[in-house]
Order: structure tokens, then sequence, then C-alpha cells
């Protein structure tokens, strides 16, 4: 059998800071991700909805337009992922 392995208290507190470090770093990251899919996704609900008032108002898109136009924006989300 394998002995447990003993560490003292020094380096406890050490390893606890590694991991403390690791995990405020991980945190940034995830948090600077989010926010800028947040962005991204701000932007694209604006270009649909911009799309979708046109469609609803008629006056500068009709059906055939509105579907390639909504096509090319979701293409341009997962060309981007």
């Amino acid at each position: 059998m394998d002995k447990p392995i003993a560490i003292s208290t020094e380096q406890a507190n050490h390893v606890r800071a590694l991991i403390d470090e690791a995990t405020r770093k991980d945190n940034q990251s995830l948090e600077t991700a989010t926010a800028r899919i947040v962005e991204r996704l701000s932007g694209i609900q604006e270009k649909l909805n911009k799309l979708t008032r046109g469609y609803i108002d008629r006056t500068h898109l009709n059906l055939r337009l509105f579907n390639r136009r909504l096509i090319r924006l979701i293409l341009g989300v997962f060309q981007k992922t």
C-alpha cells in the first residue's frame, strides 16, 4: 500500500494560495468571455430587430429579401464562433 502524502502547514497554505489565484484568473477569464458574448448578442439582436421591423413595416423588405438577410445574419453568427 502507498503511504499518504503529508505536507506541512506552510506547504498547504501555499497550495491553497495557488488554487485561489488560479480560481481568480479563471473567474476573470469567464467574466471577460461572458461580456464579449453579451456584446455580440446585443449587436445581433439589434440587427434582427431592424430586419424584423423592416419586414413588418413592409417599407423596405419583402419576405424573400427578409429570409435572405436573416440567413446571412445567422450564417455570420456561426462563422464568427
